[in-house]
């Protein structure tokens, strides 16, 4: 007979507290840390998790709208851009909404000259929006033409953004150029950020489908050289590996309200699909992937693109070389998730260590409870039943 392993540890309640007031806030937190960091030099999470708390409870979508329409202020502009794009501390999720935001710190062209406050804005600001810029678009590329014509376009006359580009960058194709315009723009300003990584090797995987040669783009030679490095430092870090969990690990369940914990990494299984690897969410479970999916589509299933109208349209823009033809494969869901998660059997033998967390309001603590053997289901319940009073948690002492 196998028996169930529980751990225990006290761990402060507060900052769990203030993060539950805000819907998508780890998404917020996430989004936000992958446009800001270089990617080499990740935030202190547990401090940066506190940071974006602090900022939520602060300032709603009123205030900070105030702040950027009728005191220009940039930090402002990049704040309301950030939850736009993440859902979080706004009414709606809206790619054209974080534009319009992003717009008057990275875009003259694209915005009323009077919001425009590229020119006085500090460089790390700029830098962090055109990360979130290249994000945005790098949405309505991965999107569908129906996206595009329906949401994003509907979207853009209704924040008042131009209809019919200035420099004739058109549906999603000209998305994909915005986006790796801006992923570079904010490696020349000194920010290799994930998310600007991760647009430029999709940009150039994008091309080398479509048989051209973007290497020869001086313009964009600092992404290019950006992303030559971060490939040199993954493969050094293949050889390392995380062996415990720190408060505010990245290895928690992306499910909606899930909250579970992975102390290693294989606790977690990573979507399959081809979303980037730097926001590749993590599941517990199946049935955690499932509810997590209407939100992450938007970054892994890849519209379909036309290889001949790609080479075209790049070769137009860069100037390179050879135009010959392929198109984007689109991510199979379920093919995907059958490879991942197998029959779906759960066995008792020792596995993955997993964590809950049981605030307790009135101590101000939380017990953190980890097991080797016991499924994510089971996890999630004895949580629920212990949180609604229905059983004892036992003593940590």
């Amino acid at each position: 007979m196998s028996s169930t392993t529980v751990n225990f540890e006290i761990v402060p309640y507060e900052l769990i507290d203030k993060l539950s007031k805000h819907p998508n806030a780890d998404y917020y937190a996430r989004i936000t840390s992958m446009c800001g960091c270089n990617r080499n030099s990740p935030p202190d999470w547990p401090k940066y998790i506190a940071e974006c708390a602090d900022m939520l409870d602060e300032l709603d979508e009123n205030d900070i709208e105030f702040f950027a329409e009728d005191l220009l202020m940039p930090d402002a502009f990049l704040e309301m851009g950030f939850r736009y794009l993440t859902a979080c501390g706004v009414s709606t999720f809206s790619v054209e909404g974080a534009l319009y935001m992003f717009d008057p710190l990275t875009d003259e062209l694209r915005t009323n000259p009077d919001r425009y406050v590229g020119d006085t804005a500090p460089s790390d600001v700029r830098a962090k929006a055109h990360s979130g810029a290249a994000l945005a678009y790098w949405i309505e590329f991965n999107g569908t033409d129906a996206d595009f014509e329906d949401t994003y376009l509907v979207e853009r006359d209704y924040f008042g953004r131009l209809v019919d580009d200035p420099e004739g960058f058109e549906g999603r194709l000209g998305s994909l150029f915005l986006a790796v315009r801006h992923a570079n723009a904010s490696v020349v300003l000194g920010l290799a950020s994930p998310v600007a990584l991760v647009v430029g090797m999709g940009f150039k995987e994008a091309a080398e489908k479509a048989g051209v040669d973007v290497e020869r783009a001086r313009n964009y030679r600092p992404l290019w050289r950006a992303i030559e490095k971060m490939k040199q430092e993954m493969e050094a870090e293949k050889r390392k590996d995380e062996e415990r969990v720190q408060a505010g690990s990245p290895y928690i369940c992306s499910g909606p309200d899930c909250k579970i914990q992975g102390v290693h990494k294989s606790a977690m299984k990573a979507c399959a699909g081809k979303c980037p690897l730097a926001l590749k969410p993590r599941y517990c479970s199946k049935e955690c992937q499932k509810k997590n999916w209407p939100q992450h589509k938007m970054l892994c299933k890849q519209g379909r693109t036309d290889g001949t109208q790609l080479a075209e349209a790049l070769t137009s823009f860069l100037q390179p070389v050879d135009d010959t033809a392929d198109a984007d494969d689109a991510h199979v869901e379920d093919d995907d998730e059958h490879e991942m998660w197998g029959d779906g059997k759960t066995q008792r033998t020792p596995g993955p260590a997993r964590i809950i967390e049981i605030p307790d309001a009135q101590s101000g603590e939380t017990l953190r409870i980890i097991s080797t053997t016991m499924s994510p289901r089971e996890m999630r319940k004895f949580r629920e039943r212990i949180m609604k009073g229905e059983a004892t948690a036992p003593s940590p002492l």
